[in-house]
């Protein structure tokens, strides 16, 4: 279970990151004023972002975002049930 909190601890915080990256390079600006707002709401934040920038091809990545945010909990969930 400690291993599930730490995957998704490090998954918010590498996608928040790279969302304020992203934003630099693009020089579109601080993305939602603050990083701080990011990190509060980064289940809203990071899918509005990449909507923004890549539009309708990036449903593709938010979905393979949480597909690999939730995979471990998935497997661990099947290999308990074995």
């Amino acid at each position: 279970n400690k291993v599930m909190n730490i995957w998704a601890f490090t998954a918010i915080v590498l996608s928040v990151y790279w969302v304020i990256n992203d934003a630099r390079v693009r020089q579109i600006g601080s993305p939602y004023t603050s990083g701080f707002i990011m990190y509060s709401l980064w289940p809203i934040m990071v899918p509005a972002y990449i909507l923004k920038v890549k539009g309708e091809k990036g449903l593709l990545i938010i979905f393979g975002f949480f597909v690999a945010l939730l995979m471990p909990e998935t497997i661990w969930l099947i290999a308990n049930s074995l």
